[in-house]
Protein backbone atom coordinates (compact mmCIF):
# COMPACT_ATOMS: atom_id res chain seq x y z
CA UNK A 1 0.00 0.00 0.00
CA UNK A 2 1.00 3.62 -0.48
CA UNK A 3 1.42 5.84 2.55
CA UNK A 4 -1.20 8.54 2.31
CA UNK A 5 -1.66 10.88 5.25
CA UNK A 6 -2.51 8.93 8.37
CA UNK A 7 -4.94 6.49 6.76
CA UNK A 8 -2.41 3.75 6.10
CA UNK A 9 -1.62 3.40 9.83
CA UNK A 10 -4.91 1.68 10.70
CA UNK A 11 -4.70 -0.70 7.74
CA UNK A 12 -1.07 -1.52 8.52
CA UNK A 13 -1.88 -2.18 12.20
CA UNK A 14 -4.92 -4.31 11.29
CA UNK A 15 -2.99 -6.42 8.78
CA UNK A 16 -0.05 -6.85 11.19
CA UNK A 17 -2.40 -8.09 13.94
CA UNK A 18 -4.20 -10.51 11.58
CA UNK A 19 -1.02 -11.98 10.04
CA UNK A 20 -0.46 -14.73 12.69
CA UNK A 21 -3.98 -16.19 12.29
CA UNK A 22 -4.23 -15.87 8.48
CA UNK A 23 -4.47 -19.00 6.31
CA UNK A 24 -1.51 -17.81 4.20
CA UNK A 25 1.68 -15.95 4.93
CA UNK A 26 1.93 -12.39 3.70
CA UNK A 27 4.32 -9.53 4.00
CA UNK A 28 3.14 -5.97 4.54
CA UNK A 29 4.99 -3.49 2.38
CA UNK A 30 4.39 0.21 2.79
CA UNK A 31 5.62 2.28 -0.14
CA UNK A 32 6.49 5.95 -0.24
CA UNK A 33 4.07 7.66 -2.68
CA UNK A 34 7.02 9.49 -4.26
CA UNK A 35 8.47 6.13 -5.32
CA UNK A 36 5.18 5.02 -6.86
CA UNK A 37 4.35 8.40 -8.41
CA UNK A 38 7.33 8.30 -10.76
CA UNK A 39 6.08 5.14 -12.47
CA UNK A 40 4.42 5.57 -15.82
CA UNK A 41 0.78 4.85 -16.64
CA UNK A 42 -0.64 5.27 -13.15
CA UNK A 43 -4.33 6.15 -13.41
CA UNK A 44 -5.90 7.58 -10.24
CA UNK A 45 -8.28 4.76 -9.39
CA UNK A 46 -7.88 2.79 -6.17
CA UNK A 47 -8.62 -0.61 -7.70
CA UNK A 48 -6.36 -0.09 -10.71
CA UNK A 49 -3.81 1.62 -8.46
CA UNK A 50 -3.55 -1.37 -6.13
CA UNK A 51 -3.19 -3.81 -9.06
CA UNK A 52 -0.46 -1.67 -10.56
CA UNK A 53 1.35 -1.40 -7.23
CA UNK A 54 1.40 -5.20 -6.94
CA UNK A 55 2.74 -5.50 -10.51
CA UNK A 56 5.43 -2.89 -9.80
CA UNK A 57 6.41 -4.72 -6.62
CA UNK A 58 6.57 -8.10 -8.40
CA UNK A 59 8.81 -6.67 -11.10
CA UNK A 60 11.11 -5.05 -8.50
CA UNK A 61 10.30 -1.43 -9.34
CA UNK A 62 9.22 -0.48 -5.80
CA UNK A 63 11.43 -0.27 -2.75
CA UNK A 64 10.10 -1.48 0.55
CA UNK A 65 9.57 1.44 2.89
CA UNK A 66 10.59 1.64 6.51
CA UNK A 67 8.42 -0.15 9.05
CA UNK A 68 5.76 1.99 10.68
CA UNK A 69 6.66 2.97 14.23
CA UNK A 70 3.49 4.47 15.67
CA UNK A 71 5.20 6.76 18.18
CA UNK A 72 7.40 8.25 15.46
CA UNK A 73 4.40 8.65 13.16
CA UNK A 74 2.57 10.48 15.95
CA UNK A 75 5.55 12.79 16.46
CA UNK A 76 5.70 13.49 12.73
CA UNK A 77 2.00 14.34 12.73
CA UNK A 78 2.42 16.65 15.73
CA UNK A 79 5.33 18.49 14.11
CA UNK A 80 3.47 18.79 10.80
CA UNK A 81 0.43 20.19 12.63
CA UNK A 82 2.69 22.65 14.48
CA UNK A 83 4.19 23.85 11.21
CA UNK A 84 0.73 24.20 9.69
CA UNK A 85 -0.44 26.22 12.70
CA UNK A 86 2.59 28.47 12.38
CA UNK A 87 1.78 29.13 8.71
CA UNK A 88 -1.90 29.73 9.52
CA UNK A 89 -0.97 32.20 12.27
CA UNK A 90 1.31 34.10 9.90
CA UNK A 91 -1.46 34.25 7.28
CA UNK A 92 -3.97 35.47 9.86
CA UNK A 93 -1.58 38.16 11.12
CA UNK A 94 -1.08 39.34 7.54
CA UNK A 95 -4.85 39.55 7.05
CA UNK A 96 -5.22 41.56 10.26
CA UNK A 97 -2.45 43.94 9.17
CA UNK A 98 -4.07 44.37 5.75
CA UNK A 99 -7.44 45.16 7.37
CA UNK A 100 -5.81 47.66 9.74
CA UNK A 101 -4.06 49.25 6.75
CA UNK A 102 -7.37 49.60 4.94
CA UNK A 103 -8.91 51.26 7.99
CA UNK A 104 -5.93 53.62 8.32
CA UNK A 105 -5.09 52.16 11.74
CA UNK A 106 -1.86 50.31 11.02
CA UNK A 107 0.35 50.89 14.01
CA UNK A 108 3.79 49.85 12.78
CA UNK A 109 5.15 48.91 16.21
CA UNK A 110 2.12 46.88 17.31
CA UNK A 111 3.28 43.27 17.73
CA UNK A 112 0.41 40.90 16.90
CA UNK A 113 2.17 38.04 18.70
CA UNK A 114 1.55 39.57 22.12
CA UNK A 115 -1.50 38.54 24.15
CA UNK A 116 -2.48 42.09 25.10
CA UNK A 117 -2.42 43.15 21.42
CA UNK A 118 -4.70 40.30 20.40
CA UNK A 119 -7.10 41.03 23.29
CA UNK A 120 -7.10 44.72 22.39
CA UNK A 121 -7.91 44.02 18.73
CA UNK A 122 -10.50 41.40 19.65
CA UNK A 123 -12.49 43.95 21.66
CA UNK A 124 -11.83 46.94 19.40
CA UNK A 125 -13.18 45.29 16.24
CA UNK A 126 -16.50 44.75 18.01
CA UNK A 127 -17.01 48.50 18.61
CA UNK A 128 -18.17 51.33 16.37
CA UNK A 129 -16.28 53.97 18.35
CA UNK A 130 -13.12 55.93 17.75
CA UNK A 131 -9.96 54.36 19.09
CA UNK A 132 -9.73 57.07 21.76
CA UNK A 133 -13.30 56.47 22.98
CA UNK A 134 -12.71 52.73 23.02
CA UNK A 135 -9.48 53.01 25.01
CA UNK A 136 -10.98 55.34 27.62
CA UNK A 137 -13.85 52.88 28.21
CA UNK A 138 -11.82 49.68 27.92
CA UNK A 139 -9.26 50.74 30.51
CA UNK A 140 -11.84 51.66 33.18
CA UNK A 141 -12.06 49.66 36.39
CA UNK A 142 -14.64 47.20 34.97
CA UNK A 143 -13.57 47.50 31.31
CA UNK A 144 -12.72 44.46 29.16
CA UNK A 145 -8.98 45.22 29.13
CA UNK A 146 -8.35 45.90 32.83
CA UNK A 147 -6.00 42.88 33.03
CA UNK A 148 -3.82 44.51 30.38
CA UNK A 149 -4.22 48.11 31.53
CA UNK A 150 -0.56 48.57 32.54
CA UNK A 151 0.94 47.32 29.29
CA UNK A 152 -1.57 49.28 27.17
CA UNK A 153 -0.85 52.44 29.16
CA UNK A 154 2.90 51.92 28.62
CA UNK A 155 2.27 51.61 24.87
CA UNK A 156 -0.12 54.56 24.64
CA UNK A 157 2.27 56.57 22.43
CA UNK A 158 1.66 53.98 19.67
CA UNK A 159 -2.06 54.83 19.78
CA UNK A 160 -1.73 58.65 19.86
CA UNK A 161 -1.79 59.32 16.09
CA UNK A 162 -4.87 57.09 15.68
CA UNK A 163 -7.14 58.17 18.56
CA UNK A 164 -9.67 59.83 16.22
CA UNK A 165 -9.92 56.88 13.82
CA UNK A 166 -12.86 54.48 13.91
CA UNK A 167 -13.63 51.31 12.03
CA UNK A 168 -16.46 51.43 9.53
CA UNK A 169 -19.47 49.18 10.17
CA UNK A 170 -18.17 46.84 7.44
CA UNK A 171 -14.80 46.54 9.22
CA UNK A 172 -16.26 45.78 12.63
CA UNK A 173 -17.08 42.26 13.71
CA UNK A 174 -20.54 41.52 14.96
CA UNK A 175 -21.11 37.92 16.03
CA UNK A 176 -24.07 36.31 14.31
CA UNK A 177 -26.86 35.77 16.80
CA UNK A 178 -27.99 32.21 17.26
CA UNK A 179 -31.32 31.28 15.76
CA UNK A 180 -33.71 29.48 18.05
CA UNK A 181 -35.18 26.88 15.70
CA UNK A 182 -37.65 25.68 18.31
CA UNK A 183 -39.59 28.94 17.99
CA UNK A 184 -39.75 28.77 14.19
Amino acid sequence: METTGIYHHLIYKFLREKAPCANWQYEIIVVNPADAAGLSGRPKNDKIDSKNLSKYLASGLLKKGLPIVEVLEDFKAIFRRGMRLKKDMAALKNRIKKNLDRAGLRMKKLDLSLIWTRKFLNYFVREEKTLGEFLSEALKEKGPLTNHRNVITKNMEKFQPYLLFALTPAETYKPVSRINFEKI
